[in-house]
């Protein structure tokens, strides 16, 4: 394994937790915990689109706030890195 795959396996397995309330795995307590995770808003807004009467509107409204609240979070972080890495100016 390479040093990419081992500094990647924590964060993706962090990721890859909401799949477990997505198959029932996981008790109600657990699920709500998995909220603050971003993969699952995204999956609950697939859920969404492919049985919209499984999802409550809170849990939609929930995944277009909470995705929206990180695209901008991330795109903060990248002018922040474009100034430091390509203008030269400091952070």
């Amino acid at each position: 394994m390479n040093q990419f795959m081992v500094r990647t396996l924590f964060a993706s397995l962090i990721l890859y937790l909401p799949l477990a309330q997505t198959f029932g795995l996981v008790s109600p307590p657990v699920s709500t915990a998995l909220l603050a995770i971003p993969s699952q808003a995204a999956l609950l807004l697939i859920q969404a689109s492919i049985d919209p009467a499984s999802v409550p509107p809170w849990a939609e409204t929930y995944g277009i706030a909470y995705l929206s609240l990180w695209a901008v979070v991330g795109w903060f972080w990248c002018v922040s890195e474009y100034r430091a890495a390509v203008t030269g100016s400091g952070r």
